[in-house]
C-alpha cells in the first residue's frame, strides 16, 4: 500500500497534461478503493463466523485484482519505449563513463530514424 500511495501521489506531482491528470485520478480511486478492500479483509477475517472469513477472503482477492490493475495503468506511461531503447539503456548502465560515450555516438549516429514501438504480443 505504500508503493500505492507513492506512485499515486508522484502521478500527481508529475502531471502535466489533462490526460496524465486523468490517470492520477484513476490512480488515486483504485488506490482508496484498495485500502478499503485491505482493512475490510482484516476486519472480517478476525470474526469468527465461517460466511464473514468467507467475505474476507472475497475482499482480499478484491485488493489484489485492484493492485495489479494499478500495475497495468503503467503500461500507458511505458508504451513508447521499444526494444532499441531497452537495449541502449541496459548497454549503459553496464559500460561505465566509457561506454557513456559510445552510447551518446551510438543515439547521435541514428539521427532522424523513426523506431516503432513493440507491440505487447512481441513482448
Amino acid at each position: 500500500m505504500l508503493f500505492v500511495c507513492l506512485q499515486s501521489a508522484l502521478t500527481y506531482r508529475l502531471a502535466k497534461t489533462q490526460g496524465e491528470y486523468y490517470l492520477a485520478h484513476l490512480r488515486l480511486c483504485m488506490t482508496l478503493l484498495a485500502f478499503v478492500g485491505l482493512v475490510l479483509s482484516g476486519v472480517f477475517f478476525c470474526q469468527e463466523s465461517f460466511i464473514l472469513q468467507h467475505v474476507s477472503a472475497i475482499f482480499e482477492w478484491v485488493f489484489c485484482v485492484i493492485i495489479m490493475l494499478f500495475y497495468g495503468t503503467f503500461a500507458f506511461e511505458f508504451a513508447s519505449m521499444s526494444g532499441d531503447t531497452m537495449a541502449v539503456l541496459a548497454r549503459g548502465r553496464s559500460m561505465g563513463p566509457a561506454g557513456r560515450e559510445l552510447k551518446l555516438d551510438t543515439l547521435v549516429g541514428m539521427g532522424g530514424q523513426s523506431h516503432q514501438p513493440e507491440t505487447m504480443s512481441i513482448l
